[in-house]
């Protein structure tokens, strides 16, 4: 699918730019992403003070709304077409939105992970359909279209820390960052309401059902799933167990926040000089580098781990596309890019659980941590190499790359 310069109109709205529109499309990983997962961290040592809960309770909250972004990103291709794209991106981010307003009705632990899991299932469909278009939009004459994508998540971290620096004075409770957040999420949703138009109804020749596989890619990409949401969901609490401020967990936050804004502008230079296959393994290696660093004693470490990590993090996801998208056939671009979501949301489902299981045992939120880094070490060594595509019975594809 290709997108022209301007946009159709839809009934009641204005034409949209495509520039526009795709700035506008950075509103659902801010929603699906920064607030529907990430912010979470930064409100779990509260929650679990207020909450007496344990690490491994902490991580199935996480793993609860991971598995259902899985099931959502599943389910995305089959939504997309049953009530086209518009409400695939709207309609479910506004959901998300009331899942989010939900989770500060009620302390019980079951009505907390039934508004995660539910914030989980629409934030897979509004980011998987919003990710579709923005592709559409990069092949279509907005080259940055996928650059700007993922930069929605790194400001809702920046936006959750300010949020919580207002909050924390008041001294209200847990449960008013939910409200903070829902409230964020709904002018996220009147914002895209406003920019993105109604689509016609034709629709490409269906994509084949079978295609090449990117084997090690697909097992990087599930390792970096389980690495580096461990470390989001922890790492706040173990600032504040190690006795740092709730001032100096807020800063780390909102450090982590702004780094992945202000590298957003660097990564397509780097993407430029070594390619995308080049550039995934260094990004996932930062990360990592950022994981490891929070484990080593001192004021700065927290610091240098925020900048690291926050600097990479959101650009493995578009190195990971961009790699793949040159690995494969156009044609087999939404097959590839599926396993590799379903290989993402197994690792990052996964992770948080057994990473909170860990954090229980006698080495504690440290052992945890370490885990999370030496995974992504992993994963940056296993992501090394561009993968070579294989047919079903594992003997090189033909026709890769064109």
């Amino acid at each position: 699918m290709t997108m022209p310069h301007r946009l159709p109109p839809g009934p009641d709205r204005p034409r949209v730019s495509a520039g526009l529109l795709a700035f506008s499309l950075t509103l659902v990983p801010l929603t699906a992403l920064g607030l529907g997962r990430f912010a979470y961290g930064l409100l779990l040592p509260d929650m679990r003070a207020q909450l007496g809960w344990s690490y491994l309770q902490a991580g199935a909250v996480t793993t609860a709304n991971a598995a259902a972004y899985l099931l959502g990103a599943l389910l995305a291709g089959r939504v997309m077409a049953w009530v086209g794209m518009r409400a695939s991106i709207v309609g479910t981010n506004a959901a998300v939105a009331v899942s989010l307003l939900a989770t500060a009705a009620s302390p019980l632990f079951a009505a907390i992970v039934a508004a995660r899991f539910c914030a989980g299932v629409f934030g897979g469909v509004s980011f998987v359909a919003a990710s579709t278009l923005a592709a559409a939009l990069s092949a279509g004459g907005v080259p940055n279209a996928l650059v700007w994508f993922p930069t929605g998540a790194g400001a809702a971290i920046v936006l959750t820390a300010a949020g919580q620096a207002l909050l924390r004075p008041l001294d209200v409770g847990w449960p008013a960052g939910w409200l903070l957040l829902g409230a964020l999420a709904c002018l996220a949703t009147v914002g895209l309401a406003r920019a993105v138009p109604a689509e016609d109804r034709r629709h490409d020749a269906a994509a084949p059902r079978r295609a090449a596989r990117l084997p090690r890619l697909e097992a990087s990409y599930a390792l970096f799933g389980f690495g580096y949401l461990g470390y989001l969901t922890f790492v706040a609490a173990s600032l504040r167990r190690l006795d740092a401020s709730a001032r100096a967990t807020t800063t780390f936050w909102l450090v982590l926040g702004l780094s992945g804004l202000l590298a957003a502008t660097a990564w397509p230079r780097l993407i430029g000089r070594r390619s995308s296959a080049g550039a995934y393994p260094i990004a996932v290696g930062l990360s990592a580098a950022g994981a490891a660093v929070v484990l080593v004693a001192g004021p700065v470490a927290p610091l240098l781990s925020a900048v690291l990590f926050g600097g990479s993090f959101m650009a493995v996801v578009t190195t990971m596309t961009g790699a793949a998208r040159d690995a494969v056939p156009r044609t087999s671009w939404p097959v590839v890019l599926g396993r590799l979501t379903v290989a993402f949301g197994i690792g990052q489902a996964a992770g948080p659980l057994a990473i909170g299981r860990l954090a229980d045992t006698a080495g504690g939120l440290r052992a945890g941590l370490a885990a999370s880094a030496g995974l992504l070490f992993l994963a940056a060594v296993v992501g090394r190499r561009p993968s070579k595509p294989r047919d079903r019975t594992g003997r090189p594809a033909a026709g890769a790359g064109r």
